[in-house]
């Protein structure tokens, strides 16, 4: 670090917030070289030289965390990828500066989903037919059911893919497609239960639990309108279809199962975009035929994110092809209409009723593993009492998937929580390894400073020359689109493999054979807990969860309860060998006593929105942070502004052992 830098992090320091004793400004501005400990010898020595060696190819120091104080942690954002944020880290100015590798990784991103023109007809040698709409109006559920019940798998129907053939509800190709190009042999009960009142042009809510085929059913019945559509020549030059999703990755995942459905004979002229932010608005409208004055065909489907799609109606031309939808699709719906998405929700709304011709009823699909008095409140507000609500989740089921083995980890402190996640990962990975089975894992850390922080101490722990140093990977809100997506494709693939990230991952991704979700802390609420869980017992399929907490939080636990969820409760139990060697490791996985510090801050932002919601104690949690604060090497924390006015205790400064001094007080 030069000597300008110091200077510049003291000044900062003085005009921003008052200068813990203890802190590295404080320390520079006695003089003190923060790389010989100082007064705290039990700190390790931060040579930055040597910590980057340690560090991943692509690791960066991040820019800016007063942005969103401590560790650019704010809970709607590390959801909310909806393209209004620029890429990269932070705010770090050096985050424009891209490679041509970059910009080549985007394009392949943006092409990912282009059009390939299939051979064969895609009949396999069956006779085509019509569809049967006068049938169609009065089939029941029941009607699709075989007369011979089928044998009982979990996960599944008993509705075989083949009775849609005979029955005429889809055309030859697309059955097939579902049969011998997806191995869809039996619909899910989703998929099933919504199929007929979607294909009636009902506007419905749909509920069901994660891992139950949700995208395949509001996407089989969109390509059938699309194909419709093509057959009949009708919108022709329109975009037919738009399906909303909360997250990128989510967005992209439904564009990739879309395409993977419709890369096949007869139905390669249906063409599928994913816009999302992150990447080139430009590239993405010239791949789907949406700019101004392009002479072809539009994409029939657009899968966007929220901010996205709303960039792209503003374009010149795009909204005009827009006028004639035959779906619009709301995925993860809760989550849609939480504070922040809902409003621009509604300018899309009300952009597209602009063109849409008063006659034409656009039919709004909401799909939710969690639909609350939100989503319905806003369905009935688009469309009245004429809208169907399909909840495959019976009334006194829980509303997480019961195929989850679930256990709740009570810990003193979240020195502990730390210890106890990896603890879990080393020991579950190598009993997987003894037993010749897999270990595929989702870590769920609270904000984006602590995935990298965490995703450094876990290879630090296994040691380099573990197999699983290899198999850790972590994804956040932070790193640029096209990275996302290629570690998102890599674990997706992988056999064994740790995936440490944010809730950016939690809704509606579809990661094969995950047989562990790890939550380090609560997460922000009940529904974020049934979708984390729902990462693994994907359509059929077992799974573990492990949720590891503190004291502070135990009320969480009740909440839980009342959604009748009630996991195995368990008490922290240390491993004093594992203990000595993770002390060892941790304050190495930290620059200096700066990064040290903003790791702590953006924990306390977190647990800032949490303390009302379940009483936490200021005075209790900041005295079970120490612990914590001193795993990093730190004597005492220094709070940012906003956290010291959350966790300053109201107490009578009189109090023996709680002086009234500068120095006493501004200690937390």
């Amino acid at each position: 670090m030069s000597a300008f830098t110091k200077l510049q992090r003291v000044a900062n320091s003085a005009l921003v917030l008052p200068v813990c004793r203890f802190s590295t400004s404080a320390r520079l501005a006695r003089g003190e070289d923060w790389t010989s400990g100082g007064r705290n010898q039990r700190k390790p020595n931060y040579k930055q030289s040597n910590n980057f060696r340690n560090r991943d190819d692509d690791y960066r120091p991040r820019g800016n965390y007063n942005d969103h104080r401590g560790g650019n942690f704010n809970h709607r954002n590390n959801n909310r990828n909806d393209g209004w944020k620029s890429k990269g880290f932070g705010n770090s100015r050096n985050n424009f500066r891209r490679s041509s590798s970059q910009d080549a990784d985007d394009s392949k991103l943006i092409e990912r989903n282009r059009r390939q023109k299939q051979k064969d007809d895609g009949l396999m040698g069956m006779p085509d037919y019509d569809l049967d709409k006068e049938s169609l109006a009065t089939l029941k559920y029941e009607d699709l059911l075989p007369e011979e019940d089928l044998e009982a798998k979990e996960g599944l129907s008993g509705v075989p893919t083949e009775a849609l053939a005979e029955k005429r509800l889809l055309f030859r190709p697309l059955v097939n497609s579902l049969v011998k190009n997806r191995s869809y042999e039996r619909l899910t009960p989703v998929q099933a239960r919504t199929l007929l009142p979607i294909l009636n042009n009902q506007s419905v809510v749909v509920r069901a639990k994660t891992g139950t085929g949700k995208t395949a059913a509001f996407a089989i019945p969109t390509i059938q309108k699309v194909l419709e559509a093509h057959r009949q020549g009708i919108n022709q030059g329109k975009v037919k279809a738009v399906i909303i999703s909360p997250t990128r990755e989510l967005a992209q995942q439904i564009a990739d199962e879309i395409y993977k459905i419709v890369n096949f004979g007869g139905l390669d002229d249906i063409t599928v975009q994913c816009f999302v932010g992150g990447l080139s608005k430009q590239a993405q409208l010239r791949q789907a035929n949406l700019f101004e004055g392009s002479r072809k065909p539009p994409c029939d489907i657009i899968v966007a994110t929220p901010g996205r799609l709303m960039d792209i109606l503003e374009e010149p031309g795009v909204l005009d092809k827009c006028d004639q939808l035959i779906f619009k699709v709301f995925d993860e719906a809760d989550r849609l209409l939480d504070i922040g998405f809902e409003r621009i929700l509604g300018d899309i709304r009300d952009k597209l009723a602009q063109v849409t011709p008063k006659d034409h009823e656009v039919p709004l699909l909401l799909f939710s593993a969690t639909a609350d008095a939100n989503v319905l409140n806003f369905a009935r507000d688009e469309f009245g009492s004429r809208v169907k609500v399909v909840d495959t989740v019976p009334k006194n089921e829980p509303t997480a998937n019961e195929l989850v083995d679930q256990t709740a980890v009570v810990c003193p402190t979240w020195a502990e929580v730390y210890e106890a996640t990896v603890h879990r990962i080393i020991t579950d990975y190598e009993a997987a390894q003894a037993n010749k089975e897999s270990l595929k894992a989702i870590v769920f850390m609270p904000t984006v400073a602590m995935v990298d922080n965490f995703e450094r101490i876990l290879k630090q722990a296994v040691g380099r020359t573990s197999p699983l140093r290899n198999l850790i990977m972590a994804i956040h809100g932070q790193r640029s689109q096209s990275s996302r997506q290629v570690r998102s494709d890599k674990f997706r693939k992988m056999h064994d493999a740790v995936l440490i990230t944010t809730d950016v991952v939690a809704r509606g991704m579809d990661f094969p054979k995950v047989s562990h979700v790890i939550q380090c802390g609560i997460p922000p609420d009940v529904a974020s807990y049934v979708h984390r869980i729902g990462r693994t017992a994907r359509i059929g399929n077992r799974g573990k969860s492990y949720m590891y907490l503190t004291n502070h939080v135990r009320a969480y636990l009740k909440s839980l309860a009342r959604e009748n969820i009630k996991p195995k409760l368990e008490t922290f139990k240390q491993d004093p060998e594992f203990h000595e060697k993770f002390v060892s490791v941790v304050p190495s996985s930290v620059v200096d006593e700066t990064e040290a510090n903003e790791l702590m801050n953006s924990l306390m932002s977190y647990m800032s929105m949490l303390k009302s919601r379940y009483n936490v104690s200021a005075g209790d949690f900041v005295k079970d942070m120490q612990p914590f604060v001193e795993l990093y090497g730190l004597e005492s924390l220094d709070l940012h502004r906003a956290n010291r006015d959350v966790w300053r205790e109201k107490r009578n400064t009189r109090r023996p052992g709680f002086g009234s001094s500068r120095r006493s007080r501004m200690r937390w």
